[in-house]
């Protein structure tokens, strides 16, 4: 059953099918970054101290070899370099990180047979050693540390069948112990662990899943969720600032998507999808931005060394007065302000947090013409509750008490506020309370469609926080 479906899924990546379509709203990606040195799909990773490491793997080419290969990225440097290979070559296994240890578990050995092996790394002595090994095989399952312990959920058994295993690691004992079972099977899943809860996503059986089930490890209890909007396999997933994002994946075809899980409201929402859309590839929290390596650009195939990151679009921040309609002679654009030179029309988005003490908000234009003077500006209310009025060739939004925060000339056709040496957000607008405001970017487009010579974002609506 395990090669029949490996079969099918390789007959429709030739089909090359993928949901590419812009499905916005906000977030900002940065790529390429420096690639991977090995291109590779379904790898691990994990973050552990001031590095991400990036885990075995399918390596591109006939064949589909597994691969040994460990590479680590450094956060402060942002350069990768190689390290101790794992001791035999894996690809679809678990990889998480606790106690200054790396932890490879189970996974394939390139004939899509699971293997129950665990090894550890420790970085300081460069070297894996073998642990207690998976009370029974598992390929294409999902690690994740959680605490002091380490949890490994579904994948396949030995002979190919989906599971709703759940085992439960203590490095102190170098012990497994079952956990309750899944309420579902599958391969291919995803898993990340926010709060006091891991929260276990999509995955596939012969067709892909949108289940949603939160584990509790204190009761060794779970519970159902809202349904992921897209059903999915092997996408990127991360938690960043009390929310979770999902991002790309496959089957029935690669996507693109970004879809957000809020657990405060238990719904979701979406995000900027991802300009090189992958899957089988690997997503690690760094900082306030979500790293992304490797993957494959085709559903099944072709694997990739591309490597970027995606930062979303802050917890209190709303984009707003979209170009969709009603643009200066019939000048729209979706999703984004009104359309300008370069074919698109420019975005705004912000990242970080709002929060008046401990203000980390990035303002961020895009898809400007490449050298133009950019103007930032925040106002106290929206235009027309948000439709905007036109101005120039696009719509002006943010109104009521305006402050201008920074004129900048944008490079490669985009800008960000503040910079380097900057005030932030909320000392230059002079938000020193709980409030409301809007940010827009006003930028001179001599060659715009509708011939005024400047041209506005889309705006972004932010509450921000004592």
């Amino acid at each position: 059953m395990r090669r029949t479906h490996r079969l099918l899924t390789l007959l429709a990546a030739l089909l090359g099918a993928s949901d590419v379509a812009h499905s916005d709203v906000g977030g900002s990606w940065t790529g390429p970054l420096q690639p991977l040195a090995a291109a590779r799909q379904e790898v691990g990773a994990a973050r552990s101290g001031n590095f991400v490491y990036v885990i075995g793997g399918l390596l591109a080419g006939p064949g589909f070899g597994a691969t040994a290969t460990v590479e680590r990225y450094s956060i402060a440097n942002g350069t990768w370099s190689s390290v101790t290979p794992l001791p035999a070559a894996r690809d679809h296994l678990g990889v998480c990180a606790t106690g200054g240890l790396v932890y490879a578990i189970g996974g394939f050995a390139g004939d899509f047979a699971a293997k129950s092996e665990v090894w550890a790394y420790d970085a300081s002595h460069l070297s894996w050693t073998a642990r207690d090994p998976l009370p029974a095989p598992r390929g294409g399952l999902w690690a994740v540390a959680h605490n002091t312990r380490v949890y490994a959920f579904g994948g396949v058994n030995a002979s190919g069948v989906a599971q709703r295993s759940t085992y439960v690691y203590t490095p102190t004992t170098n012990n497994w112990s079952p956990g309750a079972d899944m309420p579902t099977a599958r391969e291919h899943l995803m898993a990340v662990t926010l709060g006091g809860y891991i929260y276990v996503i999509g995955g596939r059986t012969s067709v892909a899943l949108d289940v949603n089930e939160r584990y509790d490890p204190l009761l060794d209890t779970w519970t159902t969720l809202a349904p992921m909007p897209t059903a999915r396999a092997a996408s990127g997933i991360a938690a960043l600032d009390g929310r979770i994002y999902v991002m790309g994946g496959e089957t029935p075809v690669l996507h693109a998507l970004t879809e957000v899980f809020d657990p405060a409201t238990n719904t979701w929402s979406t995000q900027d999808p991802m300009p090189v859309p992958r899957h089988g590839l690997s997503a690690v929290t760094v900082d306030d931005h979500v790293l992304m390596a490797g993957g494959a650009v085709v559903q099944g195939l072709q694997a990739t060394t591309y490597v970027d990151a995606f930062r979303p679009l802050a917890v209190q921040a709303t984009h707003v007065c979209d170009c969709a309609s009603a643009g200066p002679c019939a000048n729209s654009a979706s999703e984004a302000g009104c359309g300008n030179s370069t074919g698109a029309g420019g975005e705004l988005t912000a990242t970080g947090n709002a929060r008046v003490a401990g203000d980390t908000l990035v303002l961020r234009a895009s898809a400007l013409p490449p050298t133009t003077p950019a103007l930032f500006f925040q106002g106290t209310s929206l235009v027309q509750s948000g439709a905007g009025s036109p101005f120039g060739d696009g719509l002006r939004c943010a109104g009521g008490n305006v402050i201008r925060l920074a004129i900048r000339t944008t490079s490669g056709g985009a800008v960000e506020y503040p910079g380097v040496g900057d005030a932030t957000v909320s000392v230059r607008g002079l938000v020193a309370n709980p409030a409301r405001r809007h940010y827009q970017v006003w930028y001179r487009n001599p060659a715009g469609p509708c011939g005024t010579g400047s041209n506005l974002t889309n705006a972004v609506s932010v509450l921000w926080e004592s």
